[in-house]
């Protein structure tokens, strides 16, 4: 996230001069809370995404953690 009102302001304008239809009378302060909550959305999909990567390869490379599961889902 930008680090002061200056960088908040030109990242604003970028938003409302390259995403079409964004509203241009947007205030600063609901910017911010509009692009809090998108950063939010998109970092706890990384933190599942990590998680469920992480997880698979613990599993897939555990040969016997692999063979318990599989007898789990055959069953």
């Amino acid at each position: 996230p930008p680090a002061n009102d200056a960088e908040w302001e030109t990242l604003r304008q970028t938003f409302i001069r390259d995403v079409p239809g964004f509203q241009s009378g947007i205030a600063l302060s609901a910017f911010k809370t509009m692009f809090y909550i998108e950063w939010s959305h998109r970092a706890t999909g990384f933190v599942i995404s990590l998680t469920f990567l992480v997880l698979a390869i613990v599993v897939f490379t555990k040969k016997a953690l692999r063979a318990q599961i599989g007898k789990h889902i055959l069953a």
